[in-house]
């Protein structure tokens, strides 16, 4: 291996690593973005269950639907540490 093809090797690896940083970088971003649309998706869902529990008094046939089907917890199982 000669220093011409060795140096055109190692700039293409470093090529390849800047490219896998951002990347890496770009994923992470995106996976920020996605469990925080988590956590305000959650957030309106329990806005909507006590908004519909304030409209649907617990001995109505509505109100006793809305409290039976839905959870009544924030789930946390799969979830990653930092968004439990």
């Amino acid at each position: 291996m000669t220093k011409v093809s060795f140096s055109a090797l190692l700039e293409d690896a470093e090529t390849k690593v800047k490219a896998l940083v951002t990347a890496t970088a770009d994923d992470r971003e995106a996976r920020r973005d996605f469990n925080q649309m988590l956590v305000d998706l959650w957030a309106d869902c329990v806005d909507w269950y006590l908004d519909a529990t304030a409209v649907f008094p617990e001995e109505t046939p509505d109100g006793q639907l809305v409290r039976a089907i839905l959870p009544h917890h924030a789930p946390t199982e799969g979830l990653p540490d930092d968004v439990k």
